[in-house]
């Protein structure tokens, strides 16, 4: 299955170009020239940029190739062919050989018509060179079947993976073989070498498939020793490996023990805190090795580097500390914990800037098990290497770690987070701040002090109001031409009301949900009530005991888990492509004065206030709004064909493609928040008639469930083609003297 990298559809995998965007399937664009450049070239062959997609192999070696390897290569260049069935891609290869033949083979002014799969091809290469070069003229007609087999055997120059090989290495005379795409390692050491066989520039393969090529050698292994060595993707656009492999039970069964569970602790340190881990894109094993593939993370600022930077403040510095230590108590349990000590090992994410990003996973040693000691060595050598001044603080937590007096990495957080209050101006918050400036892990423990990426350049917040009034009120609607309702939503509202002679204090905590479900066999209806009420159960056991706001790992779990739910339904169904079922989802979490936010596909959030008026507080996940983040302008981007279609949703892919946005703000002042459906937003509706069906809702004497009302045949008047859901939410606050 090949996955269009322009709008995430999911076409056969023989296909030359998208089948919902039309992108090429076979070619990348360059980013810089616009080039188009084949998918096992890492740079750009007109300006030199790199268009490759690069994977980092880390290689553990298990057995000695002595002991029984046939072949006399090292035990780490042999070729992996147990997991043939996960790679993928052979037929796509083929196909991709077919092409180039017929690109080729292409008599000048022959006509092309404009569904020829070859035709972006047979544009950027120019056929008579390449023919002349070769010096054949039979070359330049077609083969008749009768002469086709006899001609191949004398044209191996042929069997290439694609038109830029031609070009760019010697030609072979027609009596040479050319390695073919797939050619591995083992290949390789089977081809007679002597001086009548001459092979030019053959790459050279992780894998017998060949789609991961090696960039760089591969170093002798010894046993239990590891190597990591960067690989080019020949074939990027087909579905993660890992990912289909987890699709089926029977694939489940057959993997190996060994690869699949250092690739599952990747997997589950990945999306549970996805700043500070590489993703893992694929894993197998052979006779002789181990191979988990991860994203590649080579371009990343460096973390010593960093740390000695004059310019990085002390905030910063102590915040590295921080994660330091939230991150091995995340590592502990899975006995990981040396992969914090190495230096060469650490990096800033590039996601989340500021963030401490861990490259590999590197195993404790059982005899030797890593301690707080140790961590504060490390520590000691880094201030000591950037000659900075300390505060008296610091310098005391050092000589603690020192004399061992830290039994407990959560004694060490605890202190660490004193020293981050000391550094902290009065006026700056210590709450968890937006999304955007979020470095500090979240962890179940809990955590106080400063957040902040970029410490120091956090707003002044005012003192926060107090909450007098909490009300919600949603409902949903067939619409005028619909014959079923694919939208769901849930809300709840617990108050908490404390009266004392003289005053009043309201507590009051709330789940707001809207799903608006779409297509497959068992219909969105089923996506968009499974995802309501799969976020309600989370949130019952995760947060029914909370007084503040969930924090954003336990959000972003949360909407994994419903996406998995229907995900799973999916591939029980046997659904594919479009067939898959899938929702939207806008979510509200208020917790008194504060509110989290998050949202997948094109359903909405919007917020009116008096000072601000209407806001549309989300964005669209959707083609159209994804150009303009990228520079394209308005009118452009929704002139496109496919301008609408959602770049997101839950349910009709796995969980490593999804990406909800979320976000926290304060109320600060009386605020209405309204969820809605498409149905409702379409053709401006909301905004068009906000002074006359949202303003007067912020009235605390305006009968909210009326409102809602109006607001439902208000869209069924103008528009009424969708199924219309509408959730409303009045915040009523009061300044404190």
């Amino acid at each position: 299955m090949l996955v269009c990298p322009q709008c995430q559809f999911e076409n056969p995998d023989h296909h030359k170009f998208c089948q919902s965007c039309g992108t090429s399937l076979t070619y990348r664009s360059c980013p810089q020239c616009s080039c188009q450049v084949s998918l096992d070239q890492l740079d750009c062959w007109n300006c030199g940029a790199k268009t490759g997609k690069v994977w980092q192999a880390v290689i553990w070696c298990h057995k000695p190739y002595q002991e029984s390897a046939p072949q006399q290569i090292p035990p780490n260049l042999a070729a992996t062919d147990n997991f043939d069935h996960l790679m993928g891609g052979v037929d796509g290869v083929e196909d991709q050989i077919s092409s180039n033949w017929d690109v080729i083979t292409t008599l000048p002014g022959a006509e092309v018509t404009a569904t020829d799969s070859n035709l972006m091809l047979a544009e950027d290469y120019d056929t008579h060179s390449v023919l002349d070069t070769l010096g054949d003229d039979s070359l330049a007609v077609s083969l008749s079947d009768e002469d086709e087999e006899e001609e191949k055997e004398d044209v191996g120059l042929f069997q290439m993976s694609n038109v830029e090989q031609v070009g760019d290495r010697d030609l072979l005379s027609t009596d040479t073989e050319l390695f073919p795409p797939s050619t591995s390692l083992v290949d390789i050491a089977e081809v007679d070498t002597s001086e009548e066989a001459t092979v030019v520039d053959k790459p050279v393969y992780l894998d017998s498939q060949g789609r991961y090529k090696l960039l760089e050698p591969l170093p002798p292994l010894p046993v239990g020793e590891m190597a990591r060595v960067p690989v080019l993707d020949c074939q990027p656009f087909q579905m993660s490996p890992l990912a289909a492999l987890q699709l089926t039970v029977d694939d489940r069964q057959n993997r190996s023990a060994l690869v699949m569970a250092a690739a599952q602790v990747y997997w589950d340190l990945y999306y549970s805190y996805p700043q500070h881990f590489p993703k893992v894109h694929d894993a197998w094993e052979d006779e002789y090795q181990a191979i988990v593939l991860l994203e590649d993370y080579s371009d990343l600022p460096d973390f010593e580097q960093k740390w000695h930077d004059i310019q990085t403040p002390l905030q910063q510095i102590v915040a590295w500390l921080q994660q330091m230590t939230q991150l091995w108590y995340v590592l502990e349990p899975v006995d990981y914990r040396q992969s914090l000590l190495r230096l060469d090992n650490l990096a800033i994410s590039g996601t989340a800037p500021g963030s401490l990003f861990i490259k590999q996973l590197y195993a404790d040693d059982p005899e030797k098990m890593p301690t707080v000691a140790d961590l504060g060595q490390l520590w000691q050598s880094l201030f000591k290497l950037s000659g900075r001044t300390l505060m008296g603080s610091i310098t005391q937590m050092l000589r603690d770690l020192r004399e061992d007096k830290f039994q407990r990495v959560e004694e060490l957080r605890l202190k660490l987070d004193e020293i981050m209050a000391e550094l902290t101006p009065p006026q700056q918050p210590t709450t968890e701040p937006q999304r955007s400036s979020v470095t500090r892990l979240q962890t179940d423990v809990p955590t106080t002090g400063s957040s902040s990426g970029q410490i120091g350049d956090a707003p002044t917040v005012p003192r926060l109001p107090q909450l007098l009034d909490l009300q919600a009120s949603g409902r949903t609607d067939v619409g005028k031409e619909r014959s079923q309702n694919q939208d769901s939503f849930g809300l709840q509202t617990l108050l908490d009301r404390q009266e004392m002679p003289g005053s009043q204090t309201l507590y009051a905590r709330g789940l707001y949900i809207l799903c608006d479900g779409m297509g497959g066999h068992a219909g969105g209806e089923v996506a968009s009530r499974m995802a309501v009420q799969s976020l309600k159960e989370y949130f019952q056991t995760h947060w029914a005991d909370s007084d503040s706001l969930p924090s954003e790992q336990l959000i972003y779990h949360a909407i994994v888990e419903a996406n998995e739910a229907i995900f799973k339904v999916n591939i029980q169904e046997n659904c594919s492509g479009s067939r898959r079922m899938g929702t939207t989802l806008v979510l509200v979490i208020v917790a008194d004065t504060q509110v989290a936010i998050a949202h997948v596909g094109d359903s909405r959030l919007y917020r009116f206030t008096c000072s601000q008026g209407l806001e549309q507080i989300t964005v669209d996940h959707e083609v159209g709004q994804r150009e303009i983040a990228i520079g394209v302008d308005p009118e452009t981007a929704y002139n496109r064909p496919d301008a609408y279609q959602l770049t997101q949703a839950l349910g009709p892919r796995d969980g490593k493609y999804l990406k909800p946005d979320i976000e926290f703000f304060d109320i600060t002042e009386d605020t209405l928040l309204l969820l809605a459906s498409d149905g409702l937003t379409d053709n401006d509706l909301v905004e068009t008639y906000c002074q006359t069906h949202l303003k007067p809702l912020i009235d605390s004497q305006t009968n909210l469930d009326r409102g809602v009302d109006d607001l439902i045949d208000l869209a069924n008047q103008y528009n009424g083609h969708d199924n219309i859901t509408a959730i409303a939410l009045r915040a009523l606050v009061h300044h404190r003297d």
